[in-house]
Order: structure tokens, then C-alpha cells, then sequence
């Protein structure tokens, strides 16, 4: 009877630990242009200009690696800064638990959870949206334009955006409480309708201010 006890008591003890292992976000990085060897990599968070949440590391071999605490309702920025005329762009990344891969350069990319994959995806449906609105941009401009195409550019314009925006919002209620919400509201937040910032703050609270203290200055700035 008394090993039995004894027993049990064992495997409540590592379920105990096992449940309260903090688990870690990880970033396996590369970087293939040698003129960032030896640079440092910045992992910023999305608030960073207000709360001064920077971790960095050096490149070496064209590689780079980040360890840091999991938390899927933040955002954090990865980063280098330029060398110009060399520049790479910066990738937003959801700390959630797991590895991503990622790969800096002029198109910067990274997976490997659930939640980057995602960004991942929605950062090609961006470039997309904005490929689109170049265009018909660059349309606009184009001399001796009749009143009547200049307003079909317009009208289309508008129905381009139009979608692109219904689907932002339904990409963040669908992500509600996590990074991937909390930085497409940011973001988009004074493109919104009232009605559904409204909606989303009285569904999540003060999530979003709580994860970016940025957040917490917009909301609060726009209550005024």
C-alpha cells in the first residue's frame, strides 16, 4: 500500500514540474549577405520605444539565435539595422512555444508555429494588397486621364481596400486573444469603424494594452 503511495505521489510530483517547465519561444536565425557578419540581431518588442524590450545577439557563420520565454499575446520585431546601401527588412514574430526558422535579407521570412505561419501567409496577402493599389496608383497618374476613368480607378480603389479590410478584421476576431490580433489591430486600428474597435476591446478587455504599452496610449488617447 505504501509503494502505491509512494508511487502516485512520484508521478503527481512530475506532473506538477512537467506543468510548470516555462516554455520557450526560439528563433533559429540566418543570414545570408556577408556584410551583416559579426552585426548584431535585435529582437524588439512591439512596444519597445516605451518600454525598452530589446534582446540582441551577433551573427556568426551567417547565423544567429534567440531564446526567450513564450508568450503567444505579445509581438516582437526581429531586426537588423541597415548598412547601406544594404538593407533588410524587419519580421514581426509572435513568441508563442516552438522553433521558427527564419531567414533576414531584403524579404525577410520566417515559420515554423502556428500563429508565424500565419504571419507569414498574411504578410504575402499584404504585398499583394498594396501590389494592387500601386498600380491603380500608378494608373491615376497617367496623363491626359478622362474624368470617367480617373472615378473607375477610384471606385475599384476603394472596393480593393474595402475587402482587404473586411478581411483584416476577421483575421483579428479569429486571433482575438493572441499577437497575431493584438498586431493587426494595432496596426489598422485608426482604419477601423468605431463599432468594431468597440467590439473587439469589450470581447479581450485590457489584453491588448496590457501586451503593448503602445496599444495601451492609442486606446486610451482615443477615449479623449
Amino acid at each position: 500500500m505504501n509503494q502505491i503511495r509512494v508511487f502516485i505521489s512520484f508521478i503527481l510530483l512530475f506532473l506538477f514540474f512537467s506543468c510548470n517547465k516555462e516554455k520557450s519561444f526560439v528563433i533559429e536565425g540566418k543570414v545570408d549577405n556577408p556584410v551583416f557578419e559579426g552585426e548584431k540581431v535585435y529582437l524588439v518588442s512591439s512596444d519597445g520605444p516605451i518600454t525598452k524590450d530589446v534582446d540582441s545577439t551577433l551573427i556568426k557563420n551567417g547565423h544567429f539565435y534567440f531564446k526567450i520565454p513564450a508568450d503567444s499575446q505579445k509581438v516582437k520585431i526581429v531586426r537588423i539595422a541597415p548598412k547601406f546601401p544594404h538593407i533588410v527588412e524587419d519580421l514581426v514574430v509572435i513568441p508563442e512555444p516552438g522553433t521558427i526558422k527564419v531567414n533576414l535579407s531584403q524579404t525577410s521570412y520566417g515559420g515554423g508555429t502556428p500563429l508565424n505561419n500565419f504571419m507569414q501567409e498574411w504578410k504575402a496577402k499584404k504585398e499583394k494588397y498594396d501590389s494592387i493599389q500601386w498600380i491603380l496608383y500608378s494608373e491615376k497618374r497617367t496623363k491626359d486621364l478622362s474624368e470617367l476613368k480617373l472615378d473607375s480607378i477610384n471606385e475599384c480603389s476603394k472596393r480593393v481596400k474595402r475587402v482587404f479590410m473586411n478581411e483584416v478584421m476577421n483575421d483579428i476576431e479569429n486571433n482575438l486573444y493572441n499577437g497575431v490580433g493584438l498586431i493587426l489591430f494595432k496596426i489598422y486600428f485608426y482604419s477601423f469603424p468605431v463599432d468594431f474597435k468597440n467590439k473587439v476591446l469589450s470581447k479581450n478587455g485590457d489584453l491588448y494594452s496590457r501586451k503593448d504599452k503602445q496599444m495601451e496610449r492609442i486606446i486610451k488617447n482615443n477615449k479623449r
